[in-house]
């Protein structure tokens, strides 16, 4: 089903030049609930949204591949966006985020950093400890959670 919807959707977020961040159906209050996020370099704004909106709500009456009554939500993924496959972590390279940790490291069970390599034994984060930097390399079996992180 997500692949037919995100194959669907694909030419109105490219002529927009968006990009499909992901897309989830979940259901939330007794609701269905269709979640497409879109995303692209620099930001997504509202008027970017409220541009594609309707155009993804008529395909999707049109294409009809979910039977069941749903709300259609159009976003961002947010500023803190999780990041939900290799892609999204080689986008920030050299940005601050967060890691959760599935088995502890380095006596740690999540860190905040710059990321500063990805590759196909999993990722690099540089962190400070009382302003030293150190760094620390994580497994993809090892990470329970990552997303863009804001620095404060």
């Amino acid at each position: 089903m997500f692949e037919k919807i995100k194959e669907s959707i694909l030419p109105i977020i490219n002529e927009y030049n968006l990009e499909l961040y992901d897309v989830e159906y979940v259901k939330e209050h007794n609701e269905n609930i269709l979640r497409i996020f879109i995303d692209k370099k620099g930001g997504i704004s509202l008027d970017d949204i409220v541009e594609v909106t309707p155009l993804i709500s008529d395909l999707m009456d049109e294409i009809d591949i979910i039977k069941n009554e749903y709300l259609l939500e159009i976003s961002s993924p947010g500023a803190e966006k999780v990041f939900k496959n290799r892609t999204h972590f080689e986008d920030n390279i050299n940005e601050f985020v967060y890691v959760k940790f599935i088995n502890p490291l380095k006596g740690m069970n999540d860190v905040e950093g710059y990321l500063l390599d990805v590759n196909d034994e999993g990722i690099t984060i540089q962190y400070l400890v009382k302003a030293v930097k150190k760094q620390i390399s994580i497994n993809w079996d090892n990470i329970k959670l990552a997303r863009q992180a804001i620095k404060f």
